[in-house]
């Protein structure tokens, strides 16, 4: 499954938060994944990738492996999406500090590389914006949970995902907790 440009309007203003996605899928279930992010600051491509290899996967950054990202409650830097941020203004309801990004890809990125705790997306997404970005996130360590708290299981099939927290375990549910969804809500 391959989204060649996540983050079009972004693209199209010259902003750098813009990426291609590409999940591979094997019996219906997410296998690998890679995203593409262009250069920032004079820098170069960046190409993350996840293999998921039963409970561990293996990450990497240009070819170098990723660390695991930390897991504890701590949720950090929230990154949401720039509707989100400018529109419904987030940022006045989580109690976190909540950054607007660009596309999908770029988001699940920054969590997977550390540079955000959680990426909180409160609408439904293409999966194939999600596929590259969640396989690179879970390869890490990381999880997508849905608004009940549950595992967000992609597939080829999908068109939509619902709305998810992408963190290490205990930092998603954390945040779904502190925006009353997670486990026992009504979500």
């Amino acid at each position: 499954m391959v989204d060649p440009l996540d983050g079009t309007r972004e693209f199209l203003i010259g902003l750098p938060e813009f990426g291609v996605s590409v999940g591979l899928f094997e019996e219906g279930r997410l296998v690998l994944g890679a995203v593409a992010l262009p250069p920032v600051d004079g820098g170069e491509w960046m190409v993350l990738s996840g293999l998921l290899d039963g409970e561990r996967g293996v990450g990497r950054r240009n070819g170098d492996p990723l660390p695991r990202i930390e897991d504890g409650p701590d949720v950090g830097r929230v990154v949401v999406s720039r509707h989100d941020y400018e529109r419904r203004r987030l940022q006045y309801q989580i109690p976190f500090a909540v950054h607007p990004a660009g596309s999908s890809v770029l988001k699940l990125a920054q969590v997977a590389l550390g540079g955000a705790g959680v990426y909180l997306s409160t609408r439904p997404r293409s999966v194939w914006d999600v596929a590259g970005g969640a396989a690179v996130v879970e390869a890490v360590g990381g999880a997508l949970l849905d608004a009940r708290g549950e595992p967000l299981w992609l597939s080829p099939q999908q068109i939509r995902i619902p709305p998810f927290a992408a963190a290490s375990p205990q930092r998603a549910l954390a945040m779904l907790q502190a925006i009353g969804a997670g486990p026992g809500s009504r979500a």
